[in-house]
C-alpha cells in the first residue's frame, strides 16, 4: 500500500467525521550523523526516576514558566474515533488517576454537547488547573476543571459551518486562540459573525464568547490552495524572563486545496496576540503539509510537516522537521531534520519539545504493505540530528506526544501496546542522554486506546 493511498483513505475517515485527518534563510541539509550519541539502555524504572529526578533540578531556569505540579496534571484522550474518553495520569507516578470520568457519554453541561468521537486536547499554554478538549466533528470547545473533574464551560466555535478546529491555546489572561481549517462556502459578508474559516479566532474566556477573527488568507495569495492552519504553539512568552518581544502565536499552515489534491509549500504565520495582526509569514522551504509546532526554547520554534500524500512515494521528500528562528528583528528557517534521513515514511501529526533549547520528540510513520512501523525519534534540533527511541507494535498506532521539562520523560500513546496504551521514556539531559523506556500503563478501562496527551499546570 503507497503512502497516498494510506493517507487519502484516513483523510476520507477524519473528513467523514468533520475533521481534516487530522524573508527565509536557504534550508540547511540535515543530517543523522553522530555529532550526538544517545544510549538506549534497559534500566529498572526507580534508577530511571532517580536519574530524571537528578537532571530535572537542572534545568529548571529553562523550564517552562507554567510547567504542571509533579503530580496530576497530565491529560489523556482515548478514543477509536467512534467514542471518545478522558482521563487524568500522575506525572511523577506514570499512572491513571482519574479514568473515564468524561466521555461520549456523559452530560457534559446542562443541555451542552456529548463529546463526538473525533476530539483533540488544547495543546499550548494553559491556565491553571484547567485542560481544554477540541471537538473537531462538532466544533464546539469544552473547558475542563483538573479538580473536579467536570466540564465548566462549553462554546460552538462552528459558527454554522464545518469549522473543522484543530487547537485551542488557552492562555492564563483570559484569551484562547482557535485554529480553524474548515472554509465556509456561504460565508456572509459580516465580519461580526466570524463564519469564515480558514483563519485563527480569538476568545474572551471570562465571557465565554468569540470577539475576533484572524484572518490567514494572506499567505494564500498567488497561490489555488487554503492556508489550514493546525497545532500552533508560542515563541517564547510561557518561559519565565522571555522578552516581551518574543510573545507571537506561531502558526503551522498546511497550504492544502480545498478538495485535498494539490499542495503549496507548507508555511507559518507569526500572530501578536495583542492587537491580532500577522506580523510575518514565512515559507518552509522544502517542505509541505506543517501541521503542528512545538516551543523549543525561547525565540526557538519546531514545526512537523508530513509532506503531500498526493505525492505518492515523494511525499516523504517534502517531510521535514524545520526551525524557526525568531529571536531578531528578522526571523529565518531552517531544516532540523528530514524525514528521508531517518526512516521509510513521513513524519506524524505529533510533537513535542522540552522547552530547553535542544530537545524534541517527534514520530515517523509505518507502512502497512511494507510491514515497517511507527518509530519514536528523540530530536537534537542542536546537532540536527534524531535518534531511535523506540518502535509502535505496527504502523499508524502512535498517536499523541507530550514532554515533560521537569522530570524529562517522553510521553507517546499507543493505542494497542499489550503493555499498556501510554508508553513512557526517560530522556536526561546532556550531550549523550541515556534514554530508557519505564513501565508503560492503561489510561483507562474502557480499551479506547490513547491518542492525545497534553500537560497542564495546577
Amino acid at each position: 500500500m503507497t503512502f497516498r493511498f494510506r493517507m487519502l483513505s484516513a483523510l476520507v475517515g477524519a473528513l467523514a467525521a468533520g475533521a481534516c485527518a487530522d524573508d527565509t534563510k536557504a534550508a540547511a541539509t540535515a543530517t543523522t550523523g553522530d555529532a550526538t550519541t544517545v544510549d538506549v539502555v534497559a534500566v529498572d524504572t526507580a534508577a530511571a526516576d532517580t536519574v530524571a529526578a537528578d537532571t530535572a533540578a537542572g534545568d529548571s531556569a529553562m523550564a517552562d514558566a507554567q510547567a504542571p505540579a509533579p503530580n496530576e496534571g497530565v491529560a489523556i484522550l482515548g478514543s477509536d474515533f467512534k467514542s471518545t474518553t478522558i482521563s487524568t495520569a500522575d506525572r511523577a507516578a506514570r499512572k491513571a488517576l482519574a479514568s473515564n470520568f468524561l466521555n461520549s457519554g456523559t452530560v457534559v453541561t446542562p443541555g451542552g454537547t456529548a463529546l463526538s468521537g473525533d476530539v483533540v486536547l488544547g495543546h499550548t499554554a494553559h491556565a491553571k488547573g484547567r485542560f481544554v478538549l477540541v471537538d473537531r466533528a462538532k466544533g464546539v470547545l469544552t473547558w475542563v476543571d483538573a479538580t473536579t473533574k467536570k466540564a465548566t464551560a462549553q462554546l460552538d466555535v462552528s459558527t454554522k459551518f464545518a469549522a473543522n478546529p484543530q487547537d485551542c491555546i488557552d492562555a492564563p489572561a483570559g484569551k484562547a486562540w482557535v485554529t480553524r481549517m474548515g472554509v465556509n462556502p456561504k460565508a456572509t459578508p459580516a465580519a461580526d459573525d466570524f463564519d469564515d474559516g480558514d483563519d485563527v479566532l480569538v476568545i474572551d474566556t471570562a465571557k465565554n464568547a468569540i470577539v475576533g477573527r484572524i484572518s490567514l488568507a494572506a499567505a494564500t495569495t498567488g497561490t489555488s490552495v487554503l492556508a489550514g492552519p493546525g497545532k500552533a504553539t508560542w515563541d517564547g512568552a510561557v518561559f519565565a524572563g522571555a522578552a516581551p518581544g518574543l510573545s507571537k502565536l506561531w502558526v503551522p499552515l498546511a497550504m492544502l486545496s480545498g478538495d485535498f489534491k494539490s499542495a503549496a509549500p507548507g508555511k507559518i504565520a507569526a500572530i501578536q496576540p495583542g492587537d491580532g495582526s500577522v506580523a510575518a509569514t514565512l515559507d518552509l522551504p522544502g517542505a509541505k503539509n506543517c501541521v503542528a509546532a512545538a516551543t523549543v526554547g525561547p525565540g526557538s520554534v519546531l514545526v512537523a510537516c508530513q509532506g503531500f500524500f498526493g505525492d505518492g512515494p515523494k511525499q516523504i521528500d517534502g517531510s521535514n522537521l524545520m526551525l524557526v528562528n525568531s529571536t531578531n528583528d528578522k526571523p529565518f528557517v531552517t531544516t532540523a531534520v528530514a524525514a528521508k534521513t531517518l526512516a521509510k515514511g513521513p513524519f506524524g501529526k505529533d510533537l513535542a519539545c522540552f522547552g530547553d533549547g535542544r530537545w524534541c520528540v517527534a514520530t515517523t510513520a509505518g507502512d502497512f504493505a511494507a510491514k515497517t512501523t511507527d518509530v519514536l525519534w528523540l530530536v537534537d534540533v542542536k546537532s540536527g540530528s534524531a535518534k531511535e527511541l523506540g518502535k509502535a507494535a505496527g504502523a499508524f498506532a502512535f498517536s499523541g506526544l507530550y514532554a515533560d521539562a521537569v522530570a524529562r520523560r517522553a510521553w507517546v500513546g499507543e493505542k494497542d501496546a499489550a503493555a499498556g496504551d501510554v508508553r513512557v521514556f526517560s530522556v536526561p539531559t546532556g550531550d549523550t542522554p541515556a534514554v530508557a523506556e519505564l513501565a508503560a500503563f492503561k489510561s483507562n478501562p474502557a480499551s479506547l486506546g490513547a491518542v492525545d496527551i497534553v500537560g497542564f499546570p495546577l
